[in-house]
Parts: structure tokens; C-alpha cells; sequence
């Protein structure tokens, strides 16, 4: 049988690309567990949100998740510690970066009308702070989560008094809930056109 191209290539294992994919491979490996987490741990680094529910737009994804397979996550995101974004600090101490948004998401969801916390499980691999946005730039190439790339605003923080005009997220207008979002304007985004999206994005993904 005949070398190929593909080894004859040279391999560099620091490339970004396969730094990413070993991320990717390592994140697999770990064990889901329902949101939120019962108790508080440290680290800081990326995580992959599973859905397991009944919500009709999301059954495709449901489906691929039961019986403990979680193969298609819809969301992945990021916990960095206190101080890196601004660059103050090379050693960072990454305190419950990951904790701490794992329990912002499950508030999130909670305050909804349509969404319920038990219906997540979470996936996490805690990183040292270099490889961070990496490790989710990879984890968003590899799954192309549907929160990540149709339905943006999960990720969103509850908006200052000065910037509650601000228009509401399509994930917002999928799930509509009590609080903050219904303080902000009504978007650009109408429900029946995001289901619609989510249904031709999912055959395409999934």
C-alpha cells in the first residue's frame, strides 16, 4: 500500500488546530452531570451545556443526548478567571470561574417560562488560562452548538439601567421569562421565523 500525503505531511503537535482537537478529545472523555453543579469546586476553563427536554425546536438535539449518549451540545462557553480579560495577570488564581457560570446559566433558565434546570447536563474541562479561548473556539468548530451559532444572547449578563433600550436577543425571544429581558425592547427576531432557522440549521448539523 502506497504513503499518502496526509503522512508524509509534516505533524506539528503545538499547532493551534491540534491543540484544539485534543481539547476537544479531552472534554469527551469527561463524565455529564445535571445543572447545576451540587457543589462548589475550583478551576476555570470551558464547558459544553446539554438539552435532554420535551421543547419541540430542540428535539433533534434531545434525541442525540438521551440514555447517557450526549453527543450534540447546545451551548458551549467559557469561565476565565477574574483579572485575565484586562491582562493584569500572568498567574492568575482562577477561583470558581467555572462554578460561577455554570450557576449563572442555570438562574438563566430557570427565570424562563418554557425551559426547566433539569433538562441540562454539563460537561467541563478545567484549563489553565492560556488555553481558554482556544479550547472554545475548537469546542465551537467541532459541535457548531446552536446556541452558539443561531441563537445568540444566552451568554448575555443582566444589562445596566442605561443600556435596558438595548433590543432582545433571539435566544431572548425563544424564551421569554420573568426579570430583566422583558425590560428590553422587542427585537428584530419573531418566534415563528427562529423555529423555523432552528429546524433548517439542525438538518443541516445534526
Amino acid at each position: 500500500m502506497a504513503i499518502t500525503n496526509i503522512e508524509l505531511a509534516p505533524y506539528n503537535p503545538v499547532d493551534k488546530k491540534n491543540l484544539a482537537e485534543g481539547i476537544v478529545r479531552r472534554i469527551g472523555l469527561h463524565s455529564a452531570h445535571l445543572l447545576p453543579p451540587e457543589t462548589r469546586f475550583d478551576g476555570a476553563g470551558v464547558y459544553l451545556l446539554y438539552y435532554v427536554g420535551n421543547s419541540k425546536p430542540y428535539s433533534d438535539i434531545a434525541k442525540r443526548n438521551v440514555k447517557n449518549r450526549f453527543e450534540c451540545p447546545i451551548y458551549v462557553g467559557k469561565a476565565d478567571p477574574k483579572g485575565t480579560r484586562k491582562g493584569s495577570q500572568l498567574e492568575p488564581t482562577p477561583g470558581t470561574a467555572l462554578y460561577e457560570r455554570l450557576r449563572t446559566h442555570s438562574d438563566r433558565i430557570k427565570a424562563t417560562q418554557n425551559l426547566y434546570v433539569r433538562d441540562f447536563y454539563f460537561r467541563i474541562v478545567v484549563l489553565d488560562h492560556v488555553w481558554i479561548k482556544l479550547g472554545e473556539a475548537g469546542l465551537i468548530d467541532h459541535s457548531r452548538p446552536l446556541w452558539n451559532a443561531l441563537l445568540d444572547g444566552f451568554g448575555s449578563k443582566i444589562p445596566g439601567k442605561n443600556r435596558q433600550a438595548q433590543q432582545r436577543s433571539a435566544w431572548d425571544t425563544m424564551h421569554p421569562g420573568i426579570g430583566w429581558p422583558e425590560l428590553l425592547s422587542e427585537g428584530r427576531h419573531k418566534e415563528a421565523e427562529l423555529v423555523g432557522e432552528i429546524k433548517k440549521y439542525l438538518k443541516a448539523t445534526t
